[in-house]
Parts: C-alpha cells; sequence; structure tokens
C-alpha cells in the first residue's frame, strides 16, 4: 500500500513538472501550488518541497505557493524557506500566503496545531514575514538565514474581504479565489483598489481633530491650472529655497492623473526657461 501510494506521489509530482515546462514554453509568467494536507488527489502537502522540485526543472517561469498557509507555520521557517528557495532560484520565487488550514478534516487541522488562535494571528504573523525579508539591521532579535534581504514577492490569498483588507492595509499584491468564494468577489475588489473620491470630507473625518488634520495637511497641496500652478510653485521655490520638487500626486482617475503631470511638465519647462533666460 505504501508503495502504490509513492508511486503516485511521484506520478503526481512528474506530471505537475511537466506541465510547468508545457505553460512555461506557453509563454506564461507564474506556476504556483497550494498547500493542502489530507487530500489524495493533491500533492502539495510539503509546498516547499514541490516549488524546488518544479523551479529546478524549468527555466524561466516563476513558481510560487497559492499559498502557504500561514496559520500552520512559524513566520521564522515560512523566511527561511523562501529564501533558500530564492537564493536557489534567483528572481523566479513568489511567496503567495493564505490563512486557512488547508486541511480537509478538524483532525488533520488539530494535527496541525493550526487552531483558532493562529488564525487570529494572521495579521501580526504576516507583518512578521515581510519584515524577515528586510535587510537585516542589529537592532533585529530574529534573522531569517537565508532570507534577510532577498526580494521575495509576497503575495495574499484569500476569498473574503478580509483578506482583501488585509492586503490593502499592508500594500501586497491580492489573488483573489474565485472557486472559493465566489460571491465576494465584488466587495473584495471593493474593499482592495483606491476608494473613489468624495467631496464630503465628513464621510472619513468625522472628528474635529481629524478634519483639522486633513486641512493641515492640505496646506502645500498646489490646485489649478498652468499659470495657477506655475505661480504656486514658484512661491514654494522662493520660501524654501529648494534646490528641487518632488511632486506626488493621490488622484483617482488615470487620465486625470495623467493631466496633471502634463500640467506639471509643462509648468517645470517654464520655470527652468525663466532661470536660463539671460
Amino acid at each position: 500500500m505504501l508503495q502504490v501510494k509513492r508511486f503516485n506521489l511521484v506520478r503526481g509530482l512528474s506530471a505537475e513538472r511537466l506541465f510547468a515546462r508545457a505553460v512555461e514554453v506557453l509563454g506564461f509568467k507564474r506556476f504556483w501550488v497550494a498547500e493542502h494536507h489530507g487530500a489524495q488527489t493533491v500533492a502539495s502537502a510539503a509546498t516547499s518541497v514541490v516549488i524546488g522540485h518544479i523551479a529546478g526543472k524549468t527555466s524561466t517561469i516563476r513558481v510560487g505557493s497559492g499559498g502557504v498557509m500561514l496559520p500552520n507555520h512559524s513566520p521564522l521557517v515560512v523566511a527561511e524557506q523562501f529564501g533558500t528557495l530564492d537564493s536557489l532560484y534567483p528572481g523566479r520565487i513568489d511567496l503567495g500566503v493564505g490563512r486557512s488550514s488547508g486541511s480537509v478534516s478538524d483532525g488533520i487541522t488539530h494535527a496541525l496545531r493550526s487552531t483558532p488562535e493562529a488564525r487570529e494571528r494572521f495579521p501580526s504573523d504576516l507583518r512578521e514575514v515581510k519584515s524577515l525579508f528586510r535587510k537585516y539591521t542589529p537592532d533585529q532579535a530574529i534573522r531569517a538565514v537565508p532570507g534577510a534581504g532577498l526580494d521575495v514577492p509576497i503575495w495574499l490569498l484569500g476569498s473574503s474581504t478580509f483578506s482583501a483588507q488585509q492586503a490593502a492595509t499592508l500594500g501586497l499584491p491580492f489573488a483573489f479565489a474565485t472557486h472559493i468564494g465566489p460571491d465576494a468577489l465584488g466587495a473584495a475588489i471593493e474593499v482592495y483598489p483606491l476608494p473613489p473620491p468624495t467631496a464630503d470630507l465628513g464621510a472619513f473625518a468625522t472628528l474635529d481633530e481629524e478634519r483639522t488634520l486633513m486641512e493641515r495637511s492640505w496646506r502645500h497641496a498646489i490646485t489649478g491650472s498652468v499659470e495657477t500652478v506655475q505661480r504656486r510653485a514658484e512661491a514654494l521655490i522662493d520660501e524654501t529655497a529648494a534646490d528641487e520638487l518632488m511632486v506626488l500626486t493621490v488622484i483617482y482617475d488615470q487620465d486625470a492623473r495623467r493631466r496633471s503631470f502634463q500640467i506639471v511638465g509643462e509648468v517645470r519647462d517654464r520655470i527652468n526657461a525663466q532661470k536660463q533666460a539671460p
């Protein structure tokens, strides 16, 4: 019986390897494998091992997890495993994480020690994984070796608005599982992108202190026509004696955002031309 199970596992991994090579030839960019436990038809209980097997048999396609179930693992173990993979296959590894157990029964979930407390700890564990990939500094208590300083992209996977909100908060790319939570797709998308603009500040700032803070942060904001922007920019330069201005535009509409930079570019050329004039 053990030989049959082993043969099926090898056959499954061989099929995945061949499939990954086939889609690589077709020009696909990513090939991800999930984390499942107790499933006879899915050969990805040891996700990082499977990723290494597939990455070693391909050459260009990115190979990643879709995803590692963080409640089952410590953040350091995840960082070390994917730091190792990225060291072996530089620039080709993606780390996708989720917060379920990936198991088919409560017994397996218990064996994995994927407790409700571990699921509640997911946001903080995710932040820890993210921090372990940063460049190491002496004040850090824990160092991932390998892992620290490596550029391993972290994706958040989910089938609910909770995961979408966490991804948006941390500025992480988000992959939605439509096959698990199809009814939550629209709501999750609404939670994840930049919210549309509103003319009613009261909808966001309900306290006087919040409104005061928002108004203060916009004190040096410059809006208007080319002439208005030029006048305000020149005044700011005179006031600060700045050698260079860096422009930040927080604009929802992408066409309007591009137009804003056209205006800034024209203002820049006008000011520079005035400086160079005899």
